[in-house]
C-alpha cells in the first residue's frame, strides 16, 4: 500500500443482492524502508586476541542501535547517535564466557530503527588463530562419547564414576612437557572457573603424535542445596603446569558437551506402587506415609475427588520431606496436582532443546503430581524415527502425536487409553 491518506470502508450483502456501504474511516500510511547494515572490518583473513569489528548502518526511520555478533553470540551493542553511520565493537576472542576457539567463525550485525524494524547483515567469515605457532595446539576425540546425564548422590561417601575414552593428538610444532589431561565442570553462567575437576593424566607427547585411547573416570559435580537438577558443561582440556596455562584459555577447542546432573534423592520421591510404605490415615482426607527404603515422609491431602471412568476430577497436595525444593507454586517440598499428569507449574522437560543441542541427549522427563520424577529414554528405530521407552513400573505410552498442532505435540497414554497432551 502506498504512503499517504487512505479511506477504509465495509460493504454488506444480503441474499437479495442488496448492498450497503459503511461510512469511510480515514487513515494514513507512513511506511519507511527497513534499516541497512554491513560489516566493514574484518572482512576475512585471520584475527587473534582482541580485535575491533566495524560496521556501517543507516535507517530512514532513525537508527536506534547496532548489535555485533560472532556466530550466535552477541559481542556488544553500539547505541546510535543522530547522523552516525559507522559503528564499532571490541571483540575479545579469548573471553572465557564467550570464547571464539581457533577456526572459522561468522561476524554479523543487526540494525534497529525507532519503528522496531530489524535488519541483519550478510555474514562475514573470519579465521581465529590464537594458538598458531605455540605449544597450545591439540585435537581431542572420544570413542565412547560424553555422558548425557549424571547422578549426584549427596548421601554417598563417594560418587559414581562415568568412564569416558579420550584420545589426544599433539598438532603443535612443539614436544609437550608438564602437560596433563583434565576433565572440568562448568556452569552455563560461568565458564571462567570450574566447579569441579579431575584426571591429571600426563600427556607429554611428541609433536605430530597421538596418545593411546585413555579412559578418564569422571565424577559429577556437587549440586547446591535446594537444587535437584542442573545443566553443566563437561570439558576435557589440557593443562601445562610449568606455565599454569589451560589450552582452552589460549584458544584451543576443548572437548565438551552439556550434561544434565540429577540429585539422587529426586528419583526416590512421591508415591509409586513399586515403593513400599508404612502409614496411616490422619483424618480430613489426609494420609501420612513413610517410604521404608529412604525414610521420605509423605503427607498427602485430597480435599476433592470425583472418580470417573476415564479422567478423574481430583485435587491433590503432596508433601515430600526429602525434596529440597519442589519449584512448585504450592511452596517448597509441596506438589500440587489438579486432574493432571504432571505437577502443577512444572512442564515436561524435552531433550534435545535450544540449551542442550546434543542429539545423544534424547529423552523426555516430567515430575508427576505427587513429586515422582519420570524419565523416558529416546531411541531411533531402523527408519530413523524416534521412539521412547518408559521407566520401569510406569505404564505410560509416550509418542510424538503431531508436528503441526503445538497444543498436541506430545501424548502420554495410560492403559485405559486416557491421553494427556502437551
Amino acid at each position: 500500500m502506498a504512503n499517504g491518506s487512505h479511506t477504509l470502508t465495509a460493504k454488506a450483502y444480503d441474499d437479495a443482492g442488496n448492498t450497503t456501504t459503511s461510512a469511510g474511516v480515514g487513515f494514513s500510511v507512513e511506511n519507511v524502508a527497513a534499516p541497512t547494515t554491513s560489516v566493514t572490518a574484518p572482512t576475512g583473513g585471520s584475527v587473534s586476541g582482541t580485535t575491533t569489528v566495524t560496521a556501517n548502518a543507516s535507517a530512514a526511520g532513525g537508527l536506534t542501535q547496532v548489535e555485533f555478533y560472532f556466530d550466535n553470540s552477541r559481542i556488544a551493542t553500539d547505541t546510535a547517535v543522530a547522523g552516525q553511520t559507522s559503528y564499532s565493537a571490541s571483540w575479545n576472542t579469548l573471553d572465557a564466557n564467550a570464547p571464539a576457539y581457533d577456526g572459522v567463525h561468522t561476524l554479523t550485525t543487526k540494525a534497529y530503527d525507532q519503528y522496531g524494524q530489524v535488519t541483519a547483515s550478510t555474514a562475514v567469515n573470519v579465521t581465529v588463530a590464537n594458538t598458531s605457532g605455540t605449544q597450545y595446539v591439540a585435537r581431542f576425540t572420544s570413542s565412547s562419547g560424553l555422558p548425557p546425564t549424571a547422578v549426584y548422590d549427596p548421601s554417598a561417601p563417594s560418587q559414581a564414576t562415568y568412564n569416558v575414552t579420550v584420545t589426544v593428538n599433539n598438532t603443535s610444532s612443539t614436544t609437550w612437557s608438564s602437560t596433563y589431561l583434565y576433565y572440568r565442570w562448568f556452569t552455563d553462567s560461568n565458564a571462567a572457573s570450574d566447579v569441579g575437576n579431575g584426571g591429571a593424566i600426563a600427556m607429554n607427547l611428541r609433536k605430530g603424535t597421538s596418545s593411546a585411547a585413555t579412559t578418564v573416570s569422571v565424577t559429577p559435580p556437587t549440586l547446591p542445596d535446594g537444587v535437584n537438577q542442573a545443566q553443566y558443561q563437561l570439558r576435557f582440556d589440557l593443562y601445562n603446569s610449568a606455565t599454569a596455562t589451560w589450552f582452552a584459555g589460549k584458544g584451543n577447542q576443548p572437548l565438551q558437551n552439556p550434561v544434565i546432573v540429577n540429585k539422587k534423592l529426586k528419583v526416590a520421591l512421591g508415591l509409586e506402587k513399586y515403593y513400599q510404605y508404612v502409614g496411616n490415615q490422619v483424618g480430613g482426607n489426609m494420609q501420612h506415609l513413610v517410604n521404608v527404603a529412604n525414610g521420605n515422609s509423605i503427607l498427602r491431602w485430597t480435599p476433592f475427588n470425583s472418580p470417573g471412568r476415564g479422567l478423574a476430577t481430583v485435587l491433590d497436595l503432596t508433601y515430600n520431606s526429602l525434596e529440597e525444593h519442589s519449584e512448585s507454586p504450592a511452596g517448597n517440598n509441596f506438589s500440587l496436582s489438579i486432574s493432571s499428569l504432571n505437577r502443577f507449574g512444572n512442564p515436561i522437560d524435552i531433550h534435545p532443546n535450544n540449551n542442550d543441542t546434543s542429539t545423544a541427549n534424547r529423552w523426555i522427563s516430567f515430575v508427576d503430581g505427587d513429586g515422582t520424577y519420570h524419565k523416558f529414554q529416546g531411541n531411533l528405530d531402523a527408519n530413523n524415527v524416534a521412539y521412547y521407552v518408559e521407566p520401569p513400573g510406569v505404564h505410560l505410552y509416550l509418542r510424538q502425536y503431531s508436528t503441526t498442532d503445538t497444543s498436541r505435540w506430545w501424548a502420554f497414554t495410560r492403559p485405559d487409553r486416557v491421553t494427556y497432551f502437551f
